[in-house]
């Protein structure tokens, strides 16, 4: 059964998330549905999948040398794990596209 976390941002914000999984400390809010606090920040959890993302396109991006690259990929939120990249309909979920001869705009300005 999912449950709503909140998770600090940055100055006294914060965002409210359903994630799933089982229940800690809540506080009950209108409507019945409680609120938990989460135990680190919103970008705190996220840190962790930023810097998987950064390292995948640190390594490819080095050692292939494409033109562009696009990183896509899920993010799933859990009050326990954090930030996760999120499962897709197959095993796991980071889509990369590179592109090799790809024409600036700027180029074909200069030209």
């Amino acid at each position: 059964m999912s449950r709503l976390v909140r998770f600090s941002v940055d100055e006294g914000d914060s965002v409210v998330v359903e994630v799933d999984g089982g229940r800690d400390d809540s506080v009950l809010v209108a409507g019945g549905r409680e609120i938990e606090d989460a135990t680190a920040t919103f970008t705190e959890k996220l840190s962790t999948v930023r810097k998987a993302v950064s390292a995948t396109l640190d390594e490819l991006g080095n050692s292939l040398k494409p033109d562009v690259i696009k990183v896509t990929f899920g993010v799933k939120l859990t009050a326990e794990a954090g930030a996760v990249i999120a499962k897709s309909s197959v095993e796991g979920n980071l889509h990369v596209q590179m592109q090799w001869g790809y024409e600036h705009p700027e180029d074909e300005q200069q030209g």
